[in-house]
């Protein structure tokens, strides 16, 4: 096994132990990593969104925050994609067996990958769940020297 499969092993089963809750046109669609969700794929179908994901700035590098500092982070990040017609609807998500806290989310849709690593990078997330008309929800990883040259970017 590679040192880099072994280091992101019990995230990703964190990840798949997972329930992401959208809410979106008041209705509710749970979702699953790698889990068909037929109801979703037919709001996605009916509203013509080929493309979605579902992003925090909850809890950045999966070390807990405070309280505050979680909730004035995810107000800023929906913010930003509510200013660019990106947000789409809010969630939670909901790990098995409460072994982590709830963690408010948003449904974004429209932005392009770029875009969207970008806002994972400057959240500090290591995974965003993303998915296509299908609704066959998957990890898209955000690696560490992405969020590296990221930073190194920006000093200059």
């Amino acid at each position: 096994m590679t040192a880099r499969v072994a280091s992101v092993a019990p995230l990703l089963a964190a990840y798949r132990a997972t329930t992401y809750r959208v809410r979106a046109d008041g209705q509710v669609f749970d979702l699953r990593v790698g889990q068909p969700a037929a109801t979703f794929a037919a709001w996605l179908q009916k509203r013509g969104i080929d493309k979605f994901a579902i992003i925090t700035a909850y809890n950045p590098g999966s070390r807990l925050l405070p309280a505050v500092e979680n909730a004035e982070r995810q107000a800023r990040l929906q913010a930003v994609l509510q200013a660019r017609g990106w947000l789409a609807g809010e969630g939670e998500n909901l790990a098995d067996g409460s072994v982590w806290p709830i963690e408010p989310t948003c449904l974004a849709v429209g932005l392009s990958c770029q875009a969207l690593r970008l806002l994972a990078i400057e959240y500090g997330q290591k995974a965003v769940l993303v998915g296509r008309g299908d609704a066959v929800p998957q990890l898209l990883w955000i690696e560490e020297n992405e969020r590296k040259n990221e930073q190194e970017n920006r000093t200059f």
